[in-house]
Parts: C-alpha cells; sequence; structure tokens
C-alpha cells in the first residue's frame, strides 16, 4: 500500500488524521502503560513510562486546545489571523523541543528495557508492557515526523504568506 501523500492534504486533514489516529492512541496507551509500569516494570521503567504521560499529554493538550484551532483557523481564513502568541513559529519551535524531550525518553526506555525486549522468565505483565512501548514508540516516531516534516512547515509556510499578502496590499 502506498503511503499517503500528507503534503497534498489539507492542513485540517492532516490535523484530523493527527487528532484521530495518534492523538486517540497515544492517550489510550499511556494510560495502559501506567497501570502496567506500576504493576509489573523495574522501577527505571517505570519512572520512565510516568514521565513520558506527564510531558505528552499536556503536550497534546496545547495541540489541541491552541496550536492546531489556530492552524485550522489560518487555513479557513483569506486573511492573517492575529495569534496571542505573536507568530505560528512560536509554538511549533516549542512543540519541536518538547518532541525532542519525547524522543529522548523513548530512546532511556529502549535503553532499559534492552530494545523492548523482556528478560528470560518475564511474566505476561512484562512482556505486554514492553511490546506496547516497541508499538508506542513506533507510532510517536511517525506522528512526531508528520508534525515537524509536514504540518508545521506548511502551517508556518501559510501563516508567512498570508502575512505578506497584507503588506503587499498597504
Amino acid at each position: 500500500m502506498k503511503p499517503r501523500d500528507w503534503s497534498r492534504e489539507p492542513l485540517t486533514a492532516v490535523q484530523k488524521f493527527i487528532l484521530e489516529t495518534h492523538h486517540v492512541y497515544t492517550h489510550a496507551t499511556l494510560e495502559a502503560l501506567l497501570d502496567l509500569a506500576d504493576d509489573a516494570a523495574p522501577q527505571r521503567v517505570a519512572a520512565l513510562v510516568e514521565q513520558l504521560y506527564d510531558d505528552l499529554i499536556p503536550h497534546m493538550t496545547k495541540e489541541e486546545q491552541i496550536l492546531f484551532p489556530y492552524i485550522e483557523e489560518l487555513e479557513l481564513s483569506e486573511d492573517a489571523v492575529e495569534p496571542s502568541f505573536g507568530t505560528v513559529e512560536n509554538p511549533i519551535r516549542m512543540m519541536v523541543k518538547e518532541h525532542e524531550a519525547a524522543t529522548d525518553l523513548l530512546l532511556a526506555l529502549r535503553r532499559a528495557t534492552n530494545g523492548y525486549r523482556p528478560p528470560d522468565g518475564a511474566t505476561a505483565y512484562v512482556r505486554e508492557l514492553y511490546e506496547k512501548l516497541a508499538a508506542l514508540e513506533d507510532d510517536l516516531l511517525r506522528h512526531i515526523d508528520l508534525e515537524n516534516n509536514v504540518l508545521f512547515p506548511r502551517a508556518a509556510a501559510l501563516e508567512a504568506k498570508l502575512r505578506d499578502a497584507i503588506v503587499r496590499t498597504y
């Protein structure tokens, strides 16, 4: 199956996919991982899962409540929109830094779990935890890539184009 070319899709379609696919999955998986980690994980792994949860839930909330609505407004508007945060580059810069922090946590989890390979004799809970961590990493890296390399650059370009159009009319 050929991967979807998000560079040609409306930004609202990209965001809808991110929200309905990646955000829904990440919320549900992080909740399940917290429970599994509390019950079965070594302390280091449990602490990293908790940190990932504590970082990603507010991150996704900011995207859902601030950044994505602004990007949608940009796409649907014929004029530049004046956000409270100055330019879309400001929240994008913050989101990218938070993506980097999440990626660092995933790397730490990968190391702490020996590449998500459960130790010999691991319980079913530990095996399930490691499987879910590996799946979350895969999904989260695709999610981050779509935002950092498609959504965010296109939103910044659209905002710049709208601002340039306003400047030219004066």
